[in-house]
């Protein structure tokens, strides 16, 4: 089980330790441009009065004012040039320009712009000028798409004798443009093994000039073959991209795979659905769940998970999968479950588990060896911890004292006025006069300026609850997304919150802020923001990494250790993370 502890003490002194690996940034300079034409004849953008911004990964997606020459040949074009101290050698540039800070472009393809910086520090890349949106007029260019598929031979994966490979993307709708092998095209690999595997194709794309384009390689071997291009190597989308201009595109690997020694592994994968089955959103009796990934083409049915019906914890669901692929390969996946509703993906957290790539994708790199068993994963990293393991009656307060409607002058009037609550747990019901009266809040004491609402939140419900409160039933306490975020501490079925105050929306800590008080009466005291699921452990020596459970501490705040007990180490812990 991985653990990830939050705070160290040693008799009251808190010992703490940072670190961090920081990637070779490249210091490549940048030039950005854009044509505004269409921008200033539509009437959206009037030079001299707004601005136009390149926003992106090179300035922590912050503003970089571009420029015009109003009395050169072309008034429209703004550009800038800037030193990229953020992203990494031969990495991905990801951008977008803005007008005014605030009116976002969105490019053809859905997704931000993107480039590969050189790979030397301190290089040089201009950017084509694209125009704001796409929105120039259309152009035709002849780009060449190249990809070695020399490691999906070596494989088995590809089979050129019977097998196709495609490029498909925005310039094709997405459909299949033929690539055929060029001999004549040889690439060395890292063993000094000469290759003539490399497909190639030259396709018209017709968009406006600059235009950010998507694409992908494909292929079909009994199951459709998309391939999965590095994070370095991708757009915002996932996928692999250029600027429509006249090109031939550098020679890729497929899968970013390139040619390897070929290892054939009987992979464990393992998940543990405790919280989907505890939620009802999982059937055990009629539900199927799956893993899906780039070694069965991210295709649902293929790779079966099951449980022992016999084990202690019969929500743990695992499968056994043969993956042939080079050594050092990274097998992106994730579990889904399907049942009456469709298909569930799940969504993993990358502050809880490892993830690669846009869509917080799992993996693992393929070893030389004839088996890997991979760590237990909770659907989409939402323990069973996490959840009310009962229904448990919640009571909401909140102080009205001063409270005015968001964004008005207006005074909250308790002779006229109602407060209502809404949450993610209520289903963030429409805000407006049609408001449930069920969620009404009641004035007590009578006649303070304190409101309160106990409501019977079902068990499986998150016990981080994310709410709102509203005059007369609108939406008027904060800004849209502004909300207050509490977790309920108790396992008892019932739970008062802290009071709130009207428009001072508070996020709490999931758990954490471990104190040690000074000795009193034989005692240390020590607090800490608990929950269900949080207890303390402790260790005498921080070298040996041993750590003793205290399981009667879960869901405590506070407790008294003995004087006299030597140096002791405290954490706190939340079993699965």
């Amino acid at each position: 089980m991985k653990t990830n502890f939050k705070t160290h003490f040693l008799a009251g002194l808190l010992i703490c330790a940072t670190g961090a690996i920081m990637a070779q940034t490249s210091n490549s300079v940048v030039t950005f441009s854009v044509d505004m034409s269409a921008q200033i004849t539509g009437g959206t953008f009037s030079p001299g009065v707004d601005s136009i911004e390149a926003h992106g990964t090179f300035n922590g997606w912050g503003a970089l004012v571009l420029t015009n020459d109003s009395t050169g040949p072309n008034p429209t074009v703004y550009s800038q040039t800037a030193t990229d101290t953020a992203d990494a050698n031969g990495g991905t540039l990801q951008y977008k320009f803005v007008i005014n800070g605030s009116n976002w472009e969105n490019p053809a393809s859905g997704q931000n712009r993107a480039a590969r910086l050189p790979s030397e520090s301190g290089g040089t890349l201009v950017l084509p000028t694209a125009f704001f949106s796409d929105a120039g007029p259309a152009e035709t260019n002849p780009v060449t798409f190249q990809v070695d598929m020399a490691q999906q031979i070596n494989i088995g994966a590809f089979d050129p004798d019977t097998q196709i490979v495609y490029a498909r993307g925005a310039f094709n709708g997405w459909g299949t443009s033929e690539l055929t092998n060029d001999p004549s095209i040889l690439v060395t690999n890292q063993y000094g093994l000469v290759t003539s595997n490399v497909y190639v194709g030259t396709f018209d794309v017709t968009a406006s000039h600059g235009a950010a384009e998507g694409y992908k390689f494909f292929f079909n071997n009994g199951v459709d073959q998309w391939e999965s291009p590095s994070a370095a190597n991708a757009d915002g989308g996932g996928n692999r991209f250029y600027a429509n201009v006249p090109q031939t595109l550098p020679i890729v690997f497929f899968n970013d795979a390139p040619y390897a020694p070929v290892a054939t592994n009987t992979v464990t994968f393992r998940l543990d659905m405790s919280a989907q089955v505890l939620s009802g959103k999982f059937d055990p009796s009629a539900d199927v769940a799956d893993v899906r990934g780039t070694f069965n083409g991210w295709t649902g049915g293929i790779n079966i998970l099951t449980n022992d019906p016999a084990a202690a914890n019969t929500n743990i669901y695992s499968a056994q999968v043969t993956i042939k692929d080079g050594v050092g390969a990274t097998e992106m996946y994730k579990f889904a479950y399907s049942g009456p509703g469709g298909d569930t993906w799940e969504s993993p957290n990358p502050s809880v588990s490892p993830t690669i790539g846009n869509d917080n994708n799992r993996y693992f790199v393929l070893e030389n060896a004839s088996s890997q068993l991979l760590p237990v994963y909770f659907f989409s990293d939402v323990f069973g911890s996490d959840l009310l393991q009962q229904d448990t009656e919640v009571t909401f307060s909140v102080s009205m004292t001063n409270a005015m409607q968001y964004g008005t002058s207006t005074p909250f009037d308790p002779g006229v006025d109602t407060v209502f609550l809404n949450g993610d747990f209520l289903g963030w019901w429409p805000w407006g006069l049609s408001a449930p009266p069920q969620f009404q809040m009641v004035n007590d004491p009578p006649g303070s300026e304190i409101y309160t609402l106990t409501l019977v939140v079902p068990k499986g419900t998150s016990l981080q609850l994310t709410y709102k409160y509203g005059i007369d039933g609108y939406d008027n306490e904060a800004a849209v997304g502004q909300n207050h975020v509490r977790l309920v501490r108790s396992a008892q079925g019932n739970y008062t919150m802290p009071m709130d105050q009207f428009g001072k929306q508070l996020v709490e800590p999931s758990f954490g802020n471990l104190a040690i008080g000074s000795p009193s009466s034989g005692n240390i005291p020590i607090t800490w923001l608990g929950r269900p699921g949080v207890h303390l452990q402790t260790s005498t020596n921080l070298a040996n990494g041993t750590w003793q459970d205290h399981v009667e501490t879960d869901g405590l705040g506070s407790t008294n250790w003995p004087v006299g007990d030597g140096a002791v180490f405290f954490r706190l812990i939340k079993p699965g993370t």
